[in-house]
């Protein structure tokens, strides 16, 4: 067997959902996932370099906006004012987020540098390689100090963890993306080549087991 599990081409049931009365229970499952297993953690240390005292934060693939209400919460626990703003493709999900807005990642309704942060967790492994380089473009044009990734990190540790957890109380909807999701997940190093398609030269990547974490400073130009 190899150390890597190969790249899954298979859609998640997430990804082409209309409809389905388990959306709020797997949304909210979703996000405390995400904090158990180390993911918000990661995120919110990457993200304080670029706090201040009034911060402006786009949440792109929000889902219930969970996270960022967690991280609205640590802002104030410093605090620090965090307006964030969120966004979705998926027209369902956002009707169950009454604050979000509908859009991709590739075309962000925002005028340039106009966000101080963008901020993205646990999405890109629903993106194919060209849309990851079309959000990161996206990103460093809407970012004024920085952009902030998090997402899985492909690995059989990760799927049987993620097969494991599914043995518990989790929605269909869980045991069935979640191992799907960390076989979808792109490595680092694979996320670099894509850094680097999408002209990105300053950045930094942290990792853990289970995820990856990536911190952009937008370059001069963007800034300009």
């Amino acid at each position: 067997m190899a150390w890597i599990p190969q790249r899954s081409q298979a859609v998640e049931l997430l990804d082409t959902l209309t409809e389905h009365p388990e959306l709020t229970a797997n949304l909210a499952e979703m996000a405390w996932l995400y904090r158990l297993s180390g993911g918000y953690r990661l995120g919110w240390r990457l993200l304080q370099p670029f706090l201040q005292n009034h911060t402006s934060l786009l949440d792109l693939g929000a889902g219930n906006g969970q996270i960022g209400r967690w991280l609205q919460a640590a802002s104030q626990q410093q605090s620090q004012l965090l307006q964030t703003f969120s966004l979705d493709l998926n027209r369902t999900i956002v009707a169950s987020n009454q604050q979000a807005l509908i859009g991709a990642g590739q075309a962000l309704p925002f005028a340039n540098q106009s966000i101080d942060i963008v901020f993205c967790a646990q999405m890109l492994h629903h993106c194919s390689s060209d849309q990851v380089i079309g959000l990161l473009r996206e990103a460093q044009r809407v970012a004024r100090r920085g952009i902030v990734i998090v997402d899985l990190q492909r690995s059989w540790l990760g799927y049987w963890g993620a097969r494991l957890v599914g043995l518990g109380p989790l929605t269909s909807l869980g045991k069935h993306d979640g191992p799907l999701s960390v076989l979808r997940a792109w490595r680092s190093s694979e996320i670099q080549s894509m850094l680097q398609a999408a002209g990105i030269q300053r950045y930094h990547i942290k990792q853990t087991s289970l995820y990856w974490g990536l911190a952009i400073e937008p370059t001069a130009q963007a800034k300009a």
